[in-house]
């Protein structure tokens, strides 16, 4: 087996937010060893973001970056050249993503109300 395949499994699809994924990785070190997913951003010259890697399409490319910031603030490593990435593994990706679009409708429909 190589340096980069690994026989620890993924949590199962059915974990519906990033407190349930933490706590199967605390109880499975090997979780650990699963292989991860690299969100790259990129930033211009007053900090915005103007790209940024699995952004859902209802989010822009800052409104992502912000999410991710605020739930997963250890996975970001900032980079040289107004690059950045947030180092996920698959199974925390789609449940951020989940919990992004709901936060977005939420939002949304917060404003809407707001608005009437």
């Amino acid at each position: 087996m190589s340096e980069t395949e690994t026989t620890a499994q993924a949590p199962s699809a059915e974990v519906t937010n990033l407190g349930e994924v933490r706590a199967i990785a605390a109880r499975d070190p090997g979780l650990k060893a699963v292989p991860e997913v690299i969100l790259h951003m990129k930033f211009i010259n007053n900090g915005s973001v103007v790209e940024a890697g699995e952004t859902p399409a209802s989010l822009t490319a800052q409104q992502w970056f912000n999410f991710l910031s605020l739930a997963v603030p250890t996975a970001y490593q900032a980079l040289a050249g107004g690059r950045g990435v947030f180092r996920l593994t698959k199974v925390e990706l789609s449940v951020l993503k989940a919990e992004a679009v709901a936060e977005g409708a939420a939002a949304a429909a917060a404003g809407a109300a707001s608005a009437a």
